[in-house]
Parts: C-alpha cells; sequence; structure tokens
C-alpha cells in the first residue's frame, strides 16, 4: 500500500459515522459485561422508544435535552422498581437497577466523548443496596456434613465434593469456577489459575492438598 493509499484509508476511517453502541461495548473489558450491556440497553431503548438501540434510535436519545434526559431516567428507574418496564414482571432488584443504569451511563459516556451528546447522566443516583448482616459463611461442622453427602464413589460424587471444597476453601465465586479448565489446574504445584470478576488476566491461588487430590481424583 503506498502513501496515498495510506492518507485515502485514514480519510475514509475518520469520516465513518461512529457506532456509539459498537464503541460503548468495545470499552467494556469483561466479555460478560459486554453482553449484560448489550442486553440492558436493548431493554431500555424497547421501553423509551418501543425498538432496539438502532443508531437513529441513539441518535434520537442522544438529542435530548438535560432536563429531558433526567426525566427520563427517574422515570425508567421508577418503572423498574415498579416492575413496569419493558418486559413487565415483577419489581427489580437494587443491584439490577443499578447495573442498567451504569449500562445507560456508560453509552452516555461514550456519545459526549464523541460529541455526540450534550447531557450528563452523572447525577442520577445508584439505588441503596442491602447489605447482609451475617457474611461468616457456613461453619466447618456444616460443610462437614454437606461434604459428607457426596458418594465420592461416582463421578458426580467426586465432582461435587471437589467443587464443594473448592468454593469452600477459596471463597470463589460460582463463575469463577465455570470459566476454569483442566489446563488451569496444576496438581504438582497445588495451583489453579482463575479469572476474577471484572479482571482480564488470569491469577492464580493455592490450593490445600486436600482439595488439590480431590479435583485431580475427578479429573483422572
Amino acid at each position: 500500500m503506498n502513501t496515498l493509499e495510506v492518507i485515502h484509508r485514514e480519510e475514509s476511517i475518520a469520516l465513518s459515522e461512529p457506532d456509539v453502541l459498537q464503541l460503548c461495548l468495545i470499552e467494556s473489558r469483561s466479555e460478560r459485561t459486554r453482553v449484560e450491556y448489550e442486553r440492558d440497553l436493548r431493554r431500555f431503548f424497547i421501553w423509551l422508544l418501543k425498538e432496539p438501540p438502532s443508531p437513529s434510535a441513539i441518535a434520537q436519545f442522544m438529542s435530548l435535552s438535560q432536563s429531558m434526559a433526567t426525566t427520563v431516567m427517574l422515570r425508567y428507574i421508577d418503572a423498574m422498581r415498579k416492575g413496569t418496564d419493558a418486559f413487565p414482571s415483577k419489581p427489580k432488584a437494587p443491584a439490577t437497577i443499578n447495573r442498567r443504569l451504569a449500562a445507560i451511563k456508560a453509552l452516555v459516556r461514550i456519545g459526549r466523548q464523541l460529541e455526540k451528546c450534550n447531557f450528563t447522566l452523572e447525577d442520577i443516583r445508584s439505588e441503596k443496596l442491602q447489605h447482609y448482616r451475617d457474611t461468616s459463611g457456613v461453619e466447618p461442622q456444616e460443610i462437614g456434613k454437606v461434604l459428607s453427602l457426596c458418594a465420592v464413589s461416582t463421578v458426580a460424587g467426586k465432582r461435587d465434593y471437589a467443587l464443594l471444597l473448592l468454593l469452600w476453601e477459596n471463597a470463589l465465586r460460582r463463575n469463577e469456577i465455570h470459566l476454569c479448565n483442566c489446563s488451569d489446574f496444576d496438581q504438582r504445584k497445588r495451583r489453579l489459575k482463575i479469572l476474577g470478576k471484572g479482571k482480564v488476566q488470569h491469577e492464580v491461588i493455592h490450593l490445600s492438598s486436600k482439595c488439590s487430590s480431590a479435583i485431580a481424583d475427578w479429573i483422572k
């Protein structure tokens, strides 16, 4: 490719209309976050404009004034609280509402950076989350009773026993184990590579000999 072709190619890229939605999703590092944001934005636009977030629908939303955008968001929050949003069902939990607000705020932030939007949603407050009073977890005696129910003479029992030990001893999230492959497990060094929530690189956790042996037994 000669210099003239490079210049024309760069001009073509610069003149193309940016896809605000795609750029918003690209900005999210986690694949799971991208999937959730895409679904949440779809629900918001169906509630607002009765159509998915097409470029024209997004442009229409971005053209709102500050006061109108604030009004729209407050009404949407109220609809989610009452369960009368795009897919009417039951009232949405505060964590669900906050995640959907985060998706919309991310879209608006990208729109502002691209000079497609003149309002901000940073003053829209998130829902207050109800914190659990007791997060001490299960007592050793109780988890021992559960582990004793695993029929370790069967493949399913070996799997359940290894999973329960892995969850309880390392305080892992379900999805962190769900994303693991056999290649992430090192029996000799008793280590497991996991992808933590919101992380893009694996981190290594160290396993007890009991947990490592249980995983190796199930894999075998």
